[in-house]
């Protein structure tokens, strides 16, 4: 960090700390801010690597590993494929072919109806915890005393369903963004496309959610300053949700529904783009392959969020 920088962050420490904010409830909170910035700041950055991108990082490895064991399987089948037609020929190739036809028909089948009664046992599961969230949400309600917290309460929950659509939207929308930075011939550009954007917001958002975790614990037991530093924070993981979810909708549906697109290779740096075209020229598997992939990673991060919202809920 520059001497120019430090001397600017250090500033907005000494102002969090130092200015009079005793008119204000939320002063506490605010002089909080200050202390961690001028004396934890090394300390939270420490935290969210610690927890977060080790865990994101272990997380994305084991599921990446578990892709790859699997993709290595069907490849294993074409290698036996390719052994057969080598040693014995077309004809053993082909009752070898008809022979894993049938056994992989049978795999299907069992695993279409394992997938069927998971399904199925998912969804009675679906009303079930909506409910339970809803009572949970009207039990908090009722247990509110006066008609200001109650008030405080819904203006809370409303602005949590207002950022959860509006990250949604803007992750779903994220994708085509390559239109105006790019350019029309840079449609569904490769950076776009992808589970960057995700991993970005996510990390932005953790290493937020870890500086206000320092931040709560100075608060001592102050009712009001508690209160809002925990729902900045839950409004953070719902933005940061919403966000995800968004992208991975978008690129699930490039992949499987909209197939008629093509990934675009170009340059990211300089006032005119060039475009290298395709992964794979003339075909679309390349295409469908890799947001296929990108939309599993960013189901991945999202799936993360989800995981350590649910830890801290």
């Amino acid at each position: 960090m520059s001497d120019e920088s430090t001397i600017r962050f250090e500033g907005l420490a000494s102002y969090f700390s130092s200015v009079d904010f005793d008119s204000n409830k939320y002063a506490p909170f605010v002089r909080a801010v200050g202390e961690v910035l001028a004396n934890e700041k090394v300390d939270f950055l420490k935290d969210f690597y610690r927890k977060d991108v080790t865990a994101l990082g272990r997380y994305s490895k084991d599921s990446a590993l578990s892709l790859w064991h699997k993709t290595k399987s069907v490849g294993g089948y074409f290698d036996s494929g390719w052994a057969t037609l080598r040693g014995s020929g077309a004809r053993a190739l082909g009752e070898k072919i008809k022979s894993d036809s049938v056994e992989t028909f049978h795999s299907a089948r069992i695993w279409t109806l394992e997938t069927t009664k998971s399904v199925a046992a998912v969804a009675p599961r679906i009303p079930r915890e909506t409910v339970k969230f809803i009572d949970r949400i009207n039990q908090e309600y009722s247990s509110l005393e006066t008609d200001s917290d109650k008030l405080k309460y819904a203006v809370w929950l409303v602005l949590h369903g207002v950022v959860a659509v509006t990250a949604f939207n803007a992750g779903n929308s994220m994708p085509d963004r390559d239109f105006s930075h790019f350019g029309v011939g840079a449609h569904r550009s490769f950076l776009t496309h992808s589970a960057l954007f995700p991993i970005v917001v996510t990390a932005s958002g953790f290493l937020l959610v870890r500086f206000l975790d320092r931040v709560e614990e100075k608060l001592g037991n102050d009712p009001e300053s508690l209160l809002f530093c925990r729902n900045l924070k839950s409004l953070i993981k719902v933005g940061m949700l919403g966000f995800g979810a968004g992208v991975t909708w978008h690129l699930l549906k490039d992949a499987f529904i909209d197939t008629g697109g093509t990934i675009r290779i170009h340059s990211i740096f300089g006032e005119n783009v060039r475009n290298y075209g395709s992964i794979v020229p003339g075909t679309r598997v390349d295409d469908m392959a890799y947001t296929a992939l990108m939309s599993y990673f960013s189901g991945l991060t999202t799936d993360y969020i989800h995981t350590e919202t649910k830890k801290t809920s």
